[in-house]
């Protein structure tokens, strides 16, 4: 269960999506949250532009700590979420537009690795519909570090009372593969050891990118899936989703919010 979340705070409207997000699954989790803005040099009044966002939070009855570390973003967030003990970190991303004007722009990928802790990438437009069981859709990777993955999603799922769509790509003359069977198999006896509800999804290959990120993205938004995950760590063998798959996963076109497995 997570017990510290993490905002990463630049003061645009963006960040009001960030800490709605955060707020309820702070809620749901008991969680502390801190947000965390990362100050340039002689930036001034930060601890005002943390009321609005504090407000917010001590409204939901969430206990809220603030910081605002000045020096290299790169160094000091992994730093900061280390010794704070932050679990899930929530960034938002400014997407495809102005995003040069930003913190969080076309990087998101790079800086999210850097985070050092799961991470949620939200988009202004992401929204938290609360008033249904979420679904998580989660594509079964070949990566030597999948059981670690599965674990955390099996958490998140947890976390959120979701259901998990466990997600394949089928190519006709190939197949899904037998590492990907056995992954398939290892992530159904999980979730189903913890009572976490399921689906098992073979989709066949339709729209081409080197790691499926466009047909992944198309299906979230075709069948009203709340949340994509991602394994945003090197991958070692090259059938799984490329740099240039996720980064377009996590700066979709829908908004889908993006778990991003970084452990």
């Amino acid at each position: 269960m997570v017990k510290q979340l993490g905002v990463l705070i630049d003061f645009t409207d963006l960040c009001y999506t960030s800490v709605n997000f955060a707020k309820s699954i702070a809620k749901k989790a008991g969680a502390k949250v801190s947000l965390i803005h990362v100050a340039k040099k002689n930036e001034i009044d930060t601890n005002e532009k943390f009321l609005p966002f504090v407000a917010k939070l001590q409204s939901a009855g969430l206990d809220v700590t603030t910081a605002a570390p000045t020096g290299n973003f790169e160094k000091i967030v992994p730093r900061f979420v280390a010794e704070a003990g932050v679990e899930l970190v929530v960034v938002g991303t400014h997407g495809v537009v102005g995003i040069r004007q930003h913190l969080f722009g076309a990087n998101i990928l790079k800086l999210v690795k850097h985070i050092g802790a799961n991470t949620l990438v939200v988009q202004e437009k992401s929204v938290f519909n609360e008033s249904h069981k979420p679904r998580i859709l989660f594509p079964v990777s070949p990566q030597e570090n999948f059981p670690d993955y599965v674990g955390e999603i099996k958490n998140f799922a947890s976390l959120l009372n979701a259901e998990v769509l466990i997600y394949t790509i089928v190519k006709s003359d190939l197949g899904p593969g037998e590492e990907i069977k056995r992954n398939k198999e290892m992530a159904a006896e999980l979730l189903a050891a913890n009572g976490i509800g399921f689906q098992i999804v073979d989709d066949p290959a339709s729209v081409y990118s080197y790691g499926f990120g466009k047909q992944i993205v198309e299906f979230a938004n075709s069948n009203s899936v709340d949340f994509i995950s991602i394994n945003s760590k090197p991958a070692s063998n090259l059938a799984v989703l490329a740099d240039a798959d996720k980064e377009l996963i996590i700066i979709n076109k829908y908004s889908i919010p993006v778990f991003c497995f970084n452990k």
